[in-house]
Order: structure tokens, then C-alpha cells, then sequence
């Protein structure tokens, strides 16, 4: 097959979309090179901004890969992107066109398709923040996901959904027969996993001193937008501090707050970064490039990841993966993501918080017992195999 990927979310600074689509293209391009089996050989026409960035000196040099770059910007982008599948197809040149975040070009197909033409089209779903949870998310990214996700569905031959949760609420919100979503989870990069970050758990002395780290710290990691509920962290780890329900948690709790995340939208990064500049204990290093990250997460005590909604949710993984005992929200994907390798608290209950900190802070058995089911965990998902189901719904 001849396949066309919007390459866009995958280069420069990645959280979450990001991730994924840089891990999933990655996979697709080594599975779809032909060296394991000639007949699942496929060929891929890679739509990037006009950029210089590694993944693409990276891909670059793949023989089943053509980076096409593109210098509009915004929504001519699209466009353009739209214009060259579509002139590709028709002129015998390519088979599918896949998105691994961004459902605008996939929405422009719908009229195409409507009249017999177009390319096959294939979406992944990453969550539904911008229909359930609207008042937390951007509102240009809510604006631009409710005008065109309807319309992806519809054009979309196949559709993908990075987590059970999602893939429910998708059906429930448009209608969707659930059978017909494929789950493609997410999972750690290589960076995490225990070989290749015992590595850089190695030199984390380097990166200690690099971030200027405490000897003792708890870790939080998110990009500061409301629904991963830093406010809420924030509560309860001062009121730990305090001592306020008992002279034992005050004596008790030496630890720090480390928070790891870009600056995102709303009042949470106003008020996180308040906090930080004012509290001594309260380090905020802003967003950390991932080959850093291996060392900061085995560093920490514990990991702590209270999020209001998320449509998979990948570093307690990573956490468990650097052998990083988490306590995570009871909420969407999360409890299918860590299973009983987590603590799961409700996020809005600051006292059930503290009290699961605290819990693990002085209960070594148990956070051993955690260390050991989050290493097991972490093997139940990987790029690989998520990006082969592509690949398979793509050629089926």
C-alpha cells in the first residue's frame, strides 16, 4: 500500500497526541519496510511543515518513505495537504491517507467521498475533551475538533481510538457501532522502558543537578491545563506540609513537589506558577525533553497524576517503567491503563489523596509490591503491535 500521514503533531516539542504520532509512525515505517515479510511491504508519503527537526532526518533516510513539506501555515496547510492526497490518488499514486491526531483533512475527504472518490481515510480518536469537557480545553482546539470530528467519522473508513474508554464514548456520542473502532493503546517509548532507561537513570546525577532536583521529591508531569487538576495537587501537598491533620504528617513529610509541563491555557498556569515562585518546596521546570525524563521519574519518591479525564494517559506508565510507584485519578481511562498496579484515588477527595501519599511514603512493602506489578504492567502495551493493527485494518 501506498500510504499518506500528517506528520504535523509529531515534531518539535510532544505530549500526548505527539507521542503518539511520533511512536506510531516510527512503527508503521519500520513494519512497513518488507524485511520481516515482503507482501506486508507498504510505501508512505509523510505531509510535514517546512521545518528542520530530527524525525524527519530520521525518516528521511528510510527507502519506503517520501517527506513532502509544506510551507503554508494554519489552515492553508490543510488545505494544501488535502489538494495533494487527493491529486495523488486520483492519479493512481496512493491508496490511504491516515491522521494520527488532527481531524480537519479527514473532514475535507467527507464530500469527496460522497460522490465515490477520495482515498481511504483513517482517524485516531485520542479523547473526547472537546465535547465532555469543553470548559477545560482550549477553545480554539474545541472550536476546530467540533466543527470536523463529525465529519472525519463519516468519510472514515477506519477509526481508532488509543483506549476502551475512548472508544466508548465515542460510540455513545456519535452513534457509532462500538465493534467498529479498533483499539490502538498507547505505550512507553524505549527511552522508558528498563533497558534503555537504566541508562539514563545511570547519569541521573547529571540531570539532578541539571533541574537543580531535591534529595526528596513526589513528581507530578502534565502540561498546566485544568483537567489534569495541578490546583488540586497543589492543595493537598501544601496541607501535607502543614501538618495540618496531625503533628505526625507535618514531622512525617519531608518531600517536595516537583511538577513537570509546559504552560498551557486557562488560570491553572497562572496559579502553578504562582505557587512555585512562592513556595521553596514547589519546583516548576516546565517541559522537560523526554530523554531527560527517565532519571526525573526514578528519582521521585512517588508519582502522582489526579487527572479529571483523560483518553489514555501515558506517563504513569512511564513512571511504572522507571520504577515509579503512581497514585493515579479513579476516573475515564486511567483504572483501564494501570490496572492494579496503581493506587486510584478519587480526584476530588483531597483527604483520600493525602491519605494514599502518606500511606506509601511509609509502607515499603507495598510500594515495592507496586514497583514490581507497574514493571509487568508496562509490558501489556506496545507501539509495535498498536501499529501493526494499523497497518492490518489499513491492507484488510
Amino acid at each position: 500500500m501506498k500510504i499518506a500521514i500528517d506528520i504535523k503533531s509529531a515534531l518539535g516539542e510532544k505530549t500526548g497526541k505527539g507521542v503518539y504520532a511520533w511512536n506510531i509512525v516510527k512503527e508503521m515505517v519500520e513494519s512497513g519496510d518488507g524485511s520481516n515479510d515482503k507482501s506486508k511491504k507498504h510505501e508512505f508519503l509523510l505531509y510535514s511543515p517546512d521545518v528542520e527537526d530530527p524525525f524527519l532526518d530520521e525518516l528521511g533516510k528510510r527507502k519506503n518513505v517520501e517527506i513532502v513539506k509544506i510551507s503554508e501555515g494554519g489552515l492553508k496547510w490543510h488545505f494544501r495537504v488535502f489538494e495533494e492526497v487527493a491529486s495523488k490518488y486520483k492519479n493512481g499514486k496512493l491508496d490511504a491517507y491516515f491522521s494520527p491526531s488532527s481531524f480537519i483533512v479527514a473532514a475535507m475527504f467527507y464530500a469527496v467521498k460522497m460522490i465515490g472518490g477520495g482515498p481511504k481515510v483513517f482517524i485516531t480518536i485520542h479523547d473526547l475533551v472537546a465535547f465532555l469537557y469543553s470548559a477545560t480545553h482550549n477553545k480554539r482546539s474545541v472550536f476546530i475538533e467540533k466543527m470536523t470530528l463529525k465529519w472525519a467519522l463519516k468519510a472514515a473508513n477506519g477509526v481508532f481510538a488509543v483506549s476502551e474508554n475512548t472508544a466508548n464514548d465515542v460510540a455513545l456520542k456519535f452513534g457509532i457501532p462500538r465493534e467498529k473502532i479498533v483499539i490502538t493503546h498507547n505505550a512507553v517509548g524505549e527511552v522508558f522502558l528498563e533497558n534503555g532507561a537504566s541508562k539514563k537513570i545511570g547519569s541521573g546525577t547529571d540531570v539532578k543537578k541539571k533541574y537543580n532536583l531535591p534529595k526528596k521529591y513526589i513528581l507530578s508531569l502534565g502540561t498546566l491545563v485544568p483537567r489534569k487538576n495541578l490546583p488540586f495537587t497543589l492543595r493537598v501537598f501544601e496541607e501535607l506540609c502543614k501538618g495540618k491533620n496531625g503533628s505526625e504528617k507535618g514531622d512525617l513529610f519531608e518531600h517536595e513537589l516537583v511538577i513537570v509541563g509546559g504552560k498551557g491555557w486557562g488560570g491553572t498556569s497562572d496559579e502553578v506558577l504562582k505557587i512555585a515562585s512562592e513556595n521553596e518546596k514547589v519546583h516548576h521546570l516546565g517541559y522537560v525533553p523526554h530523554e531527560d525524563l527517565p532519571a526525573i521519574y526514578a528519582g521521585a519518591d512517588l508519582f502522582l497524576y489526579p487527572s479529571l479525564y483523560e483518553g489514555f494517559g501515558i506517563p504513569p506508565l512511564e513512571a511504572m517503567a522507571c520504577g515509579t510507584p503512581v497514585i493515579v485519578s479513579n476516573m475515564s481511562s486511567l483504572p483501564e491503563v494501570v490496572g492494579s498496579a496503581a493506587i486510584q484515588i478519587d480526584p476530588t477527595n483531597e483527604q483520600e489523596m493525602q491519605d494514599a501519599i502518606l500511606g506509601l511514603l511509609k509502607d515499603e512493602k507495598k510500594r515495592q509490591s507496586l514497583i514490581k506489578l507497574g514493571h509487568e504492567r508496562v509490558k501489556n502495551f506496545s507501539w509495535e503491535k498498536s501499529a501493526k493493527t494499523i497497518l492490518d485494518t489499513m491492507a484488510s
